[in-house]
């Protein structure tokens, strides 16, 4: 928990302001919400095309359901149990048409006296529209993403530059994927599994050594067992277990479970129990680049198909992959 002060009323409810887009000359335009209003129509109707795997796809009702968790009674239940934290919707705009989304839960890392230690993103759903694919724009959101954080906690960062961000995301993992799905994400998408672990591996993001599930985010669906958590903005190679455990028990109880204690669901528990028993020991997780196994891996995968038993991660950490 952060010793940080904060109420709701404090915390931005909206953010428009324009991006210089990592291109010369052009200028995009972020507006984020943490409200259902238009906004969250905009970045809904665009989210909807884009994702299509159901037990990894969070119904509307659910978005609406998050980004109430910023307000009222919820919100200060939640600050007192994790401290500051947002749960966004935003869309990038060129020219007034909808260039991509995201779907983000921020929150503050501090130390036991307050100070700003780091502002933790999880990138809980991103996507370019179709339209506008080919052109950089990934790189765009990730930027985006990160000055939205930022831009969450002006009290808290004030004169505080050097404090560092992390973006945690999930990415499907390619050898655990079902051929349907494979196939369904894929067609939806224009991009490969593996070339989308390439895309991210590209940017800085590694995979963590960690088992990682992703609770299910609703009664009706099951929890993704084909999922890999993965970190942009971590310069060694590993990671504290401290860090992740705090931040999964933010990302599980928020975003997830929408406010519910992680420690009263099956798969959030676990590992929450995990983390802290790394945490305890002093363990730091490794950072995995997949990068230089990637082709022989998608090579294998052709071959002889899913093997639920030993995905990328297990893959990546052993020395004959």
């Amino acid at each position: 928990m952060s010793d940080l002060p904060a109420t709701a009323h404090a915390l931005p409810a909206s953010l428009d302001f324009p991006l210089p887009a990592h291109r010369g000359g052009e200028v995009l335009r972020v507006r984020a919400s943490t409200h259902e209003d238009a906004v969250f129509e905009r970045f809904h109707r665009a989210y909807d095309r884009a994702f299509v795997l159901a037990n990894e796809k969070e119904g509307r009702a659910g978005f609406v359901e998050c980004l109430a968790l910023n307000h009222g009674d919820a919100a200060a239940a939640l600050l007192a149990r994790y401290g500051p934290f947002r749960e966004w919707v935003l869309v990038l705009e060129r020219d007034g048409a909808v260039v991509g989304g995201a779907n983000l839960l921020c929150h503050l890392q501090a130390d036991a006296a307050g100070r700003a230690l780091g502002v933790d993103q999880n990138l809980n759903y991103v996507f370019v529209d179709a339209g506008h694919r080919g052109h950089g724009h990934l790189h765009d959101l990730v930027a985006a993403v990160r000055a939205v954080a930022r831009r969450s906690f002006p009290d808290a960062l004030a004169g505080a530059d050097a404090v560092p961000d992390r973006v945690f995301m999930e990415i499907n993992d390619p050898l655990r994927v079902n051929d349907a799905d494979y196939a369904a994400d894929t067609a939806a998408t224009g991009l490969d599994q593996f070339d989308r672990v390439a895309i991210w591996a590209r940017l800085g993001a590694r995979i963590i050594d960690f088992p990682y599930v992703q609770p299910a985010l609703s009664a009706g669906q099951a929890p993704a067992h084909d999922l890999l958590m993965a970190v942009l903005g971590v310069a060694a190679d590993d990671l504290d277990a401290c860090l992740l455990q705090r931040h999964l028990a933010r990302f599980f109880g928020i975003s997830v479970l929408k406010g519910a204690d992680p420690h009263g669901n099956l798969e959030a528990a676990k590992q929450l129990r995990a983390c802290a028993t790394d945490c305890a020991s002093g363990r730091h997780l490794a950072l995995l680049d997949p990068l230089p196994r990637l082709a022989r891996l998608r090579a294998e995968r052709e071959r002889t198909g899913v093997d639920p038993a030993r995905g990328l991660r297990e893959r990546l950490r052993a020395a004959d992959p």
